[in-house]
């Protein structure tokens, strides 16, 4: 019985110390400043989708803070501000529209991740149409001729195939 009482006693002690001492160590709370930058930005999210605009970077992400403003990828924005908030750092793009920093690159990057897209698309378009050899089945059947290697269009899908003709076709 004495145990269980020593044991309340000393858990209530620490319940009541705990967030004295908590509080002593958390740091200040941080104000977010925005910072006043002029510069271009790409947006840089998934080919074909948008990345929305925010009305306050400090609003938790939903429906109350969307401006129901979105921008395409590949889009360019110029950029008026920024501030580093949680980690994460926003663009403010005009007055109450906001957007982080992770889906957007420089021109600079922009312009070489389509190049390396470009020589990339090169290189597949021109393993694809290597000409075909022949390799004999076997030495008695001499007429009978089989493709070897594997010719590498055969194990890409229909749209992938689509793709690279479109890119290697002249504009």
């Amino acid at each position: 019985m004495k145990f269980k009482s020593l044991l309340v006693k000393v858990l209530m002690a620490l319940a009541l110390v705990a967030p004295v001492a908590a509080s002593a160590q958390a740091p200040a709370a941080q104000a977010a400043t925005v910072k006043a930058v002029n510069k271009q930005v790409v947006v840089n999210y998934v080919s074909g989708y948008s990345v929305k605009a925010w009305k306050n970077y400090k609003v938790k992400l939903g429906a109350a803070n969307d401006t129901g403003i979105s921008f395409k990828h590949g889009t360019t924005l110029t950029v008026v501000g920024e501030v580093k908030y949680k980690k994460r750092t926003w663009y403010k793009i005009a007055d109450n529209e906001w957007i982080l920093a992770s889906y957007t690159l420089s021109h600079k990057a922009w312009a070489k991740k389509a190049a390396v897209a470009k020589k990339a698309a090169a290189k597949a378009a021109k393993k694809l149409w290597q000409p075909r050899r022949y390799l004999r089945a076997s030495r008695t059947s001499r007429t009978r001729l089989l493709p070897w290697p594997r010719p590498k269009w055969a194990s890409l899908t229909f749209g992938a195939l689509l793709v690279l003709i479109a890119l290697t076709a002249p504009a």
